[in-house]
């Protein structure tokens, strides 16, 4: 088993980012610019549909080239904004707008009945991919140092957390998490509470997950007493992931146990294996999560509330009679490779501010960081994708992502494009930073931040700015406030104890 040495350790924190973004990824990302507007520009569908084909596969490879060198050299940095961008540039901005010269005709048929497009937008949206891929990563490469990379303060003195006091901070996320998922948030989502549920209780739900991913890193640094307790929670979870059909939350459920497992026998082969599985879930359960979220939305006018007879109903009846069907395909192209496509909204939007109606989403940018319970009448702005979903469809009932890029343009432009990718690109550097210094540490305390920087840089593409990147670094930024207080408070209190009970003299460390 490869276990990381404070040597190799400190060799590697000099510059966690040395080099990042490489600048031949500069290079690949302007000479696309230059391609699409030169093939705009020619004007011949040749020419376009040329450029929609090799343009996002140069992007995807170029991305995951860069992914995979980086976590190789430093394995740490899967845990990082950073890498799950590169990840979600593969996914939202390269496989997903190939569906329209790749696909076949019943799946073609399919992604064309939600938002029609033609050769032009399609061109116009990988443009502007492009442009706001290069804004991000400039931004990245601006603040690289910030946030204490490369400092002796963060690197210089690594403190290794031991495998006690790791298993310490799983048992009290599945405590605290476990009670807040199955007494708070699965009721409510089940029918069994009519509560309104506030946002940062159903993020705080996560913690059960970053217990079993802690857990993981404890078994697979070699404490198997724990393998069976861990294998049983994992299988539970998992099936109740299924069960809320959800594919963010199941591929949440298998990825963060992975990932804590990785961190422990930093092997790449296993996780790259891992990610195949993940792909082949993804893809395998979206027909099924699709149909549920269908059946429940027919029936409770949403997509998340439905109780449990009427959950387990909805998947016996899918394996009864969906399996056998000859639509299963179709619904799996849609429902798998049609979400990752995320070209029809962008061209509404980019013709929405073409058309003279802007979008006008970041007005609430200035007051989303601030607290309800300071400000309880401040605007609810967590329903600008149920806004933009009734906007394109005229329905009410679910919500739909545009991304940043996407969003930039709909309410500046391109000027919109570029000065949100620099301040996402800003953003994601620090907070990169912050977690290759509290993974190295084993600071698994500071987790739920560290998950909610891997979640800003994984739906950047496709969520808007102020939901997922603004309210994001919010509940960041206070998550690390109130650790940071409690482990000052602790090991003050520790210190005290210790003076309190060694006779003068003795150096007794902390």
């Amino acid at each position: 088993m490869m276990v990381p040495t404070r040597a190799t350790v400190q060799q590697e924190a000099s510059a966690p980012f040395a080099g990042e973004p490489p600048g031949w990824l500069f290079v690949v990302l302007l000479s696309l610019i230059w391609a699409y507007l030169f093939a705009a520009a020619m004007g011949p569908v040749t020419w376009v549909d040329t450029a929609n084909l090799f343009g996002p596969l140069a992007l995807g490879v170029s991305a995951a080239i860069t992914g995979y060198r980086l976590i190789r050299r430093q394995p740490e940095t899967v845990w990082t904004a950073y890498t799950w961008f590169l990840l979600a540039i593969v996914l939202f901005c390269a496989i997903g707008p190939l569906i329209y010269p790749l696909a076949g005709p019943r799946t073609l048929a399919y992604a064309l009945s939600f938002l029609p497009i033609n050769a032009g937008q399609l061109l116009h949206t990988n443009l502007l991919d492009a442009v706001g891929i290069l804004a991000v990563l400039t931004g990245f490469r601006l603040a690289r140092g910030w946030g204490g990379a490369g400092t002796k303060e963060a690197y210089g003195m690594v403190r290794f957390g031991s495998i006690a006091r790791a298993r310490t901070v799983a048992l009290v996320f599945l405590v605290v998490g476990g009670g807040l998922e199955y007494l708070v948030i699965l009721p409510y989502q089940f029918g069994f509470s009519h509560f309104i549920l506030p946002g940062v209780i159903s993020n705080f739900g996560n913690l059960y997950l970053l217990g079993l991913m802690v857990l993981a890193y404890v078994v697979a640094r070699g404490d198997r007493a724990w393998r069976l307790p861990l294998a049983l929670l994992w299988a539970v979870q998992i099936v109740v992931s299924l069960l809320t059909f959800s594919k963010h939350q199941l591929i949440l459920s298998i990825a963060l146990p992975v990932l804590g497992a990785y961190l422990g026998h930093r092997r790449v082969s296993r996780l790259l294996t891992w990610g195949i599985i993940l792909g082949l879930s993804y893809f395998s359960v979206g027909p099924l999560i699709g149909y549920g979220r269908n059946a429940i939305s027919v029936r409770t006018g949403n997509i998340s509330q439905a109780s449990l007879m009427q959950r387990t109903s909805i998947v016996e009846r899918w394996f009864e009679q969906g399996t056998p069907s000859s639509n299963i395909r179709v619904s799996a192209a849609g429902t798998g490779w049609g979400r990752l496509n995320y070209a029809p909204v962008q061209a509404f939007a980019m013709a929405r501010y073409d058309q003279g109606s802007p979008g006008h989403t970041l007005r609430n940018i200035g007051i989303v960081l601030i607290p309800r319970l300071i400000w309880p009448g401040k605007p609810i702005t967590t329903n600008i994708g149920v806004n933009f979903y009734q906007l394109v469809t005229s329905m009410r009932g679910s919500h739909l992502g545009l991304g940043i890029f996407g969003e930039g343009y709909w309410d500046y432009g391109w000027a919109g494009v570029v000065g949100l990718g620099l301040v996402t690109g800003v953003i994601f550097s620090i907070l990169s930073n912050l977690a290759i210094g509290w993974i190295r540490r084993r600071a698994f305390e500071y987790l739920p931040s560290i998950f909610l920087g891997i979640t800003m840089g994984a739906v950047g593409t496709t969520q808007f700015f102020v939901n997922s990147v603004i309210g994001g670094l919010g509940l960041f930024l206070a998550y690390v406030l109130l650790v940071w207080l409690l482990v000052r408070l602790l090991e003050g209190q520790h210190r005290t104890n210790n003076t309190r009970s060694t006779p003068v003299g003795i150096n007794v460390g902390s």
